[in-house]
């Protein structure tokens, strides 16, 4: 189970929308956190700075929140010390991601 947690979350880190989108049709666990600090796929999308990454970047993350979301994503999940991944954005200045998804 955690090398499939692992890979579902490198893609996710390395921008990699198509292989995200994959994991999630085919049955990855979309709820999955990460063990130390409960963070999860919507967390990991929501910090994305787009001050620090380029368009197709940005649009790769809302495609794969809109999926994650399609396919019961938790939005109300916390990590460790209770963030929602609207804080997320907030603090990454992502809160644009809400539009695009």
């Amino acid at each position: 189970m955690i090398p499939k947690i692992m890979g579902f979350f490198c893609r996710f880190t390395s921008g990699d929308d198509y292989a995200a989108s994959f994991l999630i049709e085919n049955g990855a666990d979309i709820n999955a956190c990460t063990p130390l600090d409960k963070v999860t796929g919507l967390h990991l999308v929501a910090q994305y700075e787009p001050s620090s990454c380029d368009e197709k970047t940005i649009e790769g993350m809302a495609s794969v929140s809109r999926q994650l979301l399609k396919h019961g994503a938790n939005p109300n999940a916390k990590d460790q010390d209770g963030r929602y991944m609207y804080i997320y954005m907030r603090v990454s200045g992502c809160s644009g991601l809400l539009e695009n998804m």
